[in-house]
Parts: structure tokens; C-alpha cells; sequence
């Protein structure tokens, strides 16, 4: 029996509630998001019109696989270390993008791709085996260590259920003390991105400031040239997604692709056949359904036609998966009048491809100004708030912790709101959806799960110590800091590479290396240095 074999069907309902527990009352980061992200497939394979056997294997699958993970850490009643942490990470990425394209697959009307497979349960397997593929690389990774979730993961069935009740028992007394109110219901958590069709497009962002000249370089690059090839990079949060959906609505745009703009997100996307099978479903095609296919039908198309990969780090991140997929960009790049418009975690542009110059930069921060009227826009507070600048300051002005701590504000003052940061720092800026949209900790997790960072073992240590730095450091100073043994260059490449780190050169004297406050904070928080 594999170490994630859970219980028989008859525990699900037990598990059900305990995931619920878990999610409502840990307050332990991972477990929490871990088992709301279960509770949110469960809950869309219920709604969905997929084969009913096929969406039960599959939900109880999750399900056993949350509650066998998600208990462990939260018993652990610690942070796990920084490999386990990054392995956790990942896991709990692919369940997000399970869930994410349940979700937008049951969206569709009746008429679309997914609802005709799905009677013949192709693309639940496809899920399941999405998830066999992470479960398989976490404990590799891992090697079922650090908490001792060898232990418990290889567990008896007789045992879950005293497990599950103990559980139930302390989270109804921790639930007394903590909530007095119940949670969100499920069935009114709708999906971030609506389904990537050729028939509907996501709507441009409504909350949008201080992008419009670099919006304006995406559109002159997009409808300049007959075949363009443009990259969105950047870290984590920075608002990449809501950059090219501005881009893709702007009319000068829609005056040259009409309705030829094709939105695919990405980030349930695990490889290239699984990129090439979006690709097929955005031009409904289903017969025969494979590569060749698509690049015939893109040939024959007389009229430009514009293809936004969103999140393409997915698929792309993987050594196994990059050749294949810088093949399929290299194909379409190659394709007469096929534009490509990609945004990507990171600052490396996918080899294969001959980008359009001249190169767009890596999307910033906010500007101190911009960063205030979104802010305003969303909480109603006013611009001459005192506390203000000094909170977004704290914030570094990233998008995404704008706007969290914006919705905060809704109903807390913003000197309220700058004495919880000094406790709670990132752990605060979450919406309750546990996702990379809305929970600040998980979309630093991400970026921090990259393989491209597992790849320089170093690189973390060398983030923990930049971490220690406010004002960053130059690379003498981190030289200084670190152990003399440390690769320092291929470290700071690495971090570099995936965004965690910027260059600073306000310091016209010399440039510094350093990490913007949200990862920093959390760096801090969750990898001490002490703790290693």
C-alpha cells in the first residue's frame, strides 16, 4: 500500500468534517490551506457534470490525501523545516491547480469540450493523475520526513477514525474560543479567472493603477509587428495576469485580433501535452486532438491571431517538462501570424523562442502614488490618512499586499492595521480563499517551490540572510555574512532568476541586493535563521 493509501470510502464523510475543522481553526498556515484547498474540489466535483464514480475516486482521493498531510502538520504544532516547507509547497500548488480547473471546466456550458469528455472520463484521469504525479514527487522529496509523516502516513485504516474524533474534539473547544462566526460557504467561492474560451474572454481588471505606460509597451509590441512575442516577468504578486488582461482589452489591440485573442491559464497546466490540450480546447477542437492538428488548423488562419499563456512558469518550471514545452512555444512562434503574449514567475524568458525587442522589463512595484489610490479605491480610505504612506511603505508597494491590506481596511484604520503588521506581518493578508490570489503566504510559497531554486542548494541560505538585510546588502556584505564555502554567485543567479531578489540601485554609490518586505517578512517568520 502506498504511504498516501488512505481509508475506505466510509471514512469520507469523518474526514469531510475534520478537513472542515482544519481549515476553519488551524492557524498553521500549510495545514489550513492545504485542507480548504480539498474542501473546494470536493465541493466543485459535487457540482460538476462529470461522471459520478470517476468524481468520487477522485474527490476522495484529495480528501484522504488532505487529512493524511494536513493533520500531520498541524499536530506538528510547528513551521516545518525550509525543504519540507518548499515540498509541502508544491503539493499544495498542484491540488490549487486541480481545483482551479474543476472549477472553471464546470463553469462551461453544456455545449463545451470538457463536459462531452468527461462522460467518457478522460479528463478526470487526467486530474488524477496530476495528482498521482505530485503525491509521487513529494515523497520523493521529502522522503516522508521531518514530522514523522512516515509514521502516520502508513497508518491503519482502524486507526483514522480516533485520529479524526481526537481532532474534532479539541478544534470544537479551540472553535468556542476562536469564532464566533461560521465560515464562508463553499458554494459562494467563485473562480479568479473565468474559463479560457474562445467564446469568453476575462473581463480587464476594474482596480487598475499605475500601469498604463507599461501596458502601453505590451500593446505597441503586440500590434507592431505581424508576428510578436512578448514576455511579462516578474515576481510573485506583482499584478503580471492583470497587466496583459489590460493589454489584450486595450482597442488597439481588439481593433487588429478581434475576438482571434485567446486567454489559457495556465496554472493547472502540469506539461506540454497538457498545455497542447488548452490550446485545443480554447479553438474547440476535438478531433483528432493532438499537436499536429493544432498547428495545421493555425496555419491555415488568415487573420492575426493573438495566444496569452498566463502563469506559463507552470509547465514550463520543471527541467523534465522545459524541453517539451519550449518546443510547443518554438512551433507556434514559427506559425504566420501567431502572436505570442506569455506571463511568467521569474526574470527568464523560455530559450527557444526569438522574443520581440526590445525586451520589457521585469513588472515593478508600484509607485507610491499608484499604490495609494488603489489602495483608496478599494477600502474607502481617505488619501490624507496619516498612517497611510507609512503602511504602504511597510508593503513595499506590491500589488498584491496592497490590495489584501486594502480589504482590511474596509473595516480597520490603518494605524490599526500597521500595529497588527508588526505581530502578524504576512499571515494577515489573506481574503479566506487559500490560493496565490488571495492568501499573500501562499503566492510567496510558490515562488519559493521553484525548481529552478531547488537547483542552487545554497540560494535559500543566501535569501535567509539577505532577509536579515531592510535595506538589502551588496554582494561583499552577503560575501561577509555567509559561510566562506558558499557559491555566492550561483545563489544569488538563482534567486535572481525566480524573482525573490531585485537589484537596488536608489544607493547611486553601489548597487544593493534585496529582498522586498512581503518575502522578507516571511522569510523571516517561517525559516529563522536560528532554525537552521
Amino acid at each position: 500500500m502506498s504511504a498516501f493509501d488512505g481509508p475506505s470510502r466510509s471514512s469520507t464523510s469523518t474526514i469531510l468534517r475534520a478537513l472542515r475543522s482544519i481549515s476553519d481553526l488551524s492557524p498553521f498556515s500549510y495545514p489550513k490551506s492545504i485542507a480548504s484547498v480539498a474542501l473546494i474540489i470536493y465541493e466543485a466535483l459535487r457540482e460538476s457534470n462529470a461522471n459520478k464514480l470517476d468524481a468520487e475516486r477522485l474527490s476522495t482521493r484529495v480528501m484522504e490525501v488532505a487529512w493524511t498531510l494536513s493533520s500531520s502538520l498541524a499536530d506538528a504544532g510547528t513551521s516545518p523545516s525550509g525543504d519540507l516547507a518548499r515540498s509541502v509547497g508544491q503539493l499544495l500548488r498542484a491540488l490549487e491547480g486541480i481545483a482551479n480547473r474543476i472549477r472553471r471546466q464546470s463553469s462551461r456550458c453544456i455545449t463545451t469540450r470538457f463536459l462531452r469528455i468527461t462522460k467518457n472520463s478522460g479528463d478526470v484521469r487526467l486530474l488524477e493523475e496530476d495528482l498521482e504525479r505530485s503525491i509521487s514527487l513529494f515523497q520523493f522529496q521529502t522522503r516522508l520526513a521531518n514530522i514523522n509523516l512516515s509514521k502516520r502516513l502508513m497508518g491503519t485504516e482502524d486507526d483514522l477514525d480516533g485520529q479524526v474524533e481526537s481532532l474534532l474534539e479539541a478544534s470544537r473547544q479551540e472553535k468556542k474560543e476562536m469564532f464566533t462566526n461560521s465560515p464562508l460557504p463553499l458554494k459562494d467561492i467563485s473562480p479568479k479567472i473565468v474559463s479560457a474560451s474562445k467564446q469568453v474572454l476575462p473581463p480587464p481588471p476594474q482596480v487598475f493603477f499605475g500601469r498604463t505606460s507599461y501596458v502601453d509597451r505590451v500593446v505597441e509590441q503586440v500590434t507592431r509587428d505581424a508576428q510578436s512575442r512578448v514576455a511579462i516577468l516578474g515576481a510573485g504578486g506583482m499584478g503580471k495576469t492583470s497587466v496583459a488582461l489590460a493589454a489584450i482589452h486595450d482597442s488597439r489591440v481588439v481593433s487588429i485580433y478581434q475576438s482571434r485573442r485567446h486567454f489559457i491559464a495556465c496554472e493547472s497546466v502540469s506539461d506540454a501535452s497538457c498545455l497542447i490540450s488548452s490550446l485545443l480546447e480554447s479553438f474547440d477542437i476535438t478531433t483528432p486532438s493532438d499537436f499536429e492538428t493544432l498547428v495545421s488548423f493555425l496555419s491555415r488562419q488568415t487573420s492575426r491571431t493573438l495566444l496569452v499563456l498566463d502563469n506559463l512558469e507552470t509547465p514550463w518550471e520543471s527541467p523534465a517538462n522545459r524541453q517539451e514545452v519550449e518546443y510547443v512555444l518554438e512551433t507556434l512562434s514559427d506559425i504566420p501570424g501567431i502572436s505570442l503574449l506569455i506571463t511568467m514567475r521569474g526574470a527568464e524568458r523560455p530559450s527557444s523562442v526569438v522574443w520581440s525587442r526590445p525586451f520589457l522589463p521585469q513588472l515593478p512595484c508600484l509607485d507610491p502614488q499608484s499604490s495609494k489610490e488603489a489602495f483608496t479605491a478599494i477600502s474607502g480610505t481617505s488619501e490624507d490618512d496619516d498612517d497611510l504612506p507609512t503602511l504602504l511603505e511597510a508593503l513595499d508597494h506590491v500589488p498584491l499586499a496592497v490590495t489584501l491590506m486594502a480589504n482590511l481596511a474596509q473595516y480597520s484604520s490603518c494605524a490599526a492595521l500597521l500595529a497588527r503588521w508588526g505581530e502578524e506581518k504576512t499571515t494577515m493578508l489573506t481574503r479566506g480563499l487559500e490560493d496565490r490570489l488571495s492568501n499573500l503566504d501562499i503566492s510567496i510559497q510558490v515562488s519559493l517551490s521553484s525548481e529552478r531554486l531547488k537547483g542552487a542548494p545554497q540560494a535559500f541560505s543566501a535569501l535567509q540572510t539577505l532577509s536579515q538585510f531592510p535595506d538589502g546588502a551588496s554582494r561583499k556584505e552577503l560575501e561577509s555574512a555567509m559561510s566562506p564555502s558558499t557559491n555566492i554567485h550561483a545563489a544569488v543567479s538563482a534567486l535572481l532568476q525566480v524573482a525573490l531578489i531585485q537589484y537596488d540601485s536608489s544607493d547611486r554609490l553601489r548597487v544593493r541586493l534585496r529582498v522586498l518586505s512581503p518575502i522578507r517578512e516571511h522569510v523571516k517568520m517561517y525559516f529563522p535563521l536560528d532554525n537552521c
